[in-house]
């Protein structure tokens, strides 16, 4: 992939989290019904200017996730594991953009937001797998392993307690979001390519 198209795709990975996280934050704000005990994140996304906001974000940033992923996948040219990170990165990306597309209140939801959350999981520790057999990416090849890792823990908490979903969805979408900013800008630096 030319390195200005990884460049692009840089600026995507760098977009797309901000995107996201800013339209929950708006469309939380636009619902004082919301409940970060009691709610999932998804419960934005039906009725009124919230759903609009927290919606049309997620299409969005998934969209942005899409050229990001393309991105990874370019950059890993000749490396199996980690075009399958970028290919498993692209689902979730599609993933995300079926949550804003399907609300909470249809049956296709639960799918697309386990699709989301599991993919985002498998496909750091690939691209982590990918990076720790290569020479100078190997360091971030661990940290992006744990930060899959970091990210799943919050599931297995919610396990005992099964309260409200959003807290345990926002810390792993958070960690898996920093880790996009990180990647996108080692992409728009093209520090993926100096192997």
């Amino acid at each position: 992939m030319p390195i200005s198209k990884l460049k692009i795709a840089g600026v995507c990975g760098v977009v797309a989290p901000v995107v996201v996280l800013l339209s929950v934050a708006i469309a939380i704000f636009l619902a004082p019904r919301f409940s970060w005990s009691n709610n999932a994140i998804s419960d934005l996304g039906t009725g009124g200017t919230a759903a609009t906001v927290f919606n049309s974000g997620l299409v969005v940033g998934g969209v942005l996730l899409m050229i990001f992923a393309a991105g990874i996948f370019g950059s890993f040219r000749g490396k199996v594991a980690g075009q399958v990170g970028g290919v498993l990165l692209f689902l979730t990306s599609v993933a995300l953009v079926g949550v804003g597309v399907f609300p909470v209140t249809t049956s296709v939801h639960i799918y697309v937001s386990g699709a989301f959350f599991g993919l985002f999981f498998i496909s750091l520790l690939v691209v982590g797998a990918s990076m720790i057999l290569g020479k100078q990416t190997r360091k971030f090849g661990y940290i992006s392993i744990l930060v899959a890792i970091l990210a799943a823990l919050p599931w297995v908490g919610w396990a005992f307690w099964m309260g409200g979903l959003a807290i345990p969805e926002a810390i792993s979408v958070i960690l898996a979001f920093v880790w996009v900013i990180v990647m996108g800008i080692k992409l728009y630096r093209g520090d993926l390519m100096r192997r």
